[in-house]
């Protein structure tokens, strides 16, 4: 009696030592996959992604219009020594100027090969610009009294993304106290903002339109 209850105990623990050892693998090797699981890398890695990642990853097959360093700088084809041929666009004389800091937006819109200076109204707005849906604007803006290496926030308001990929970004100043973005219109017929905030809650807007003009709004359209 006692020989069968000592062959039972060995049996029992035998059961527990291969139990404990199934139990113990099947454990490290969960905490194995959850280590190398695609959804943990993404995870951790979202957290640490900068927007110019994102729009390299998001468009990349996509053919994404735009040129951006890792910096994060926007590379545009508006150059310095082509401004004085961009042809200047502001509201009727009798429309009050901007009070608050001069910002001259200068657009380039590859479609139809179009060079814009656009002059804001007492409110900050500039002239809506045709544009074709789906179109990449280029916009260099030049502020005059903002400080170098500052922020700008930029929104679009209406749909569309700027050239980080996202609807709104974080761009500085350079040392000429210019900025520079690009802007891809949506497949959507309409008007398309874009808010310009600086740092001291000063804020302008670009005005787009996508598609054919309506009659009520082609006066303050630019056709040129």
């Amino acid at each position: 009696m006692k020989a069968q209850h000592f062959l039972i105990l060995v049996f029992l623990l035998m059961v527990a030592v291969l139990a404990g050892y199934f139990f113990a693998t099947d454990s490290n090797q969960g905490l194995a996959l959850s280590r190398s699981s695609p959804s943990a890398s993404k995870s951790s890695g979202d957290k640490n992604r900068q927007p110019v990642a994102t729009a390299q990853t998001r468009f990349e097959d996509a053919g994404w219009p735009f040129k951006v360093r890792k910096t994060g700088a926007f590379i545009t084809r508006i150059l310095a020594e082509d401004l004085n041929d961009y042809q200047p666009v502001r509201y009727p004389e009798d429309r009050l100027a901007y009070e608050g800091e001069p910002v001259m937006a200068h657009v380039l819109l590859p479609s139809s090969n179009r060079r814009l200076a656009l002059t804001p109204n007492q409110n900050g707005e500039y002239p809506r610009v045709l544009t074709e849906p789906g179109e990449a604007v280029e916009v260099l803006l030049t502020f005059s009294q903002s400080s170098p290496g500052s922020f700008l926030a930029v929104s679009a308001q209406d749909g569309g993304f700027v050239h980080t990929g996202a609807a709104a970004a974080a761009l500085k100043l350079d040392e000429n106290r210019q900025v520079t973005l690009g802007f891809l219109v949506s497949g959507n017929p309409g008007i398309h903002r874009i808010s310009l905030t600086t740092a001291n809650g000063d804020t302008r807007t670009l005005q787009f339109w996508a598609g054919p003009e309506l009659p009520l709004n082609s006066s303050l359209l630019s056709r040129h």
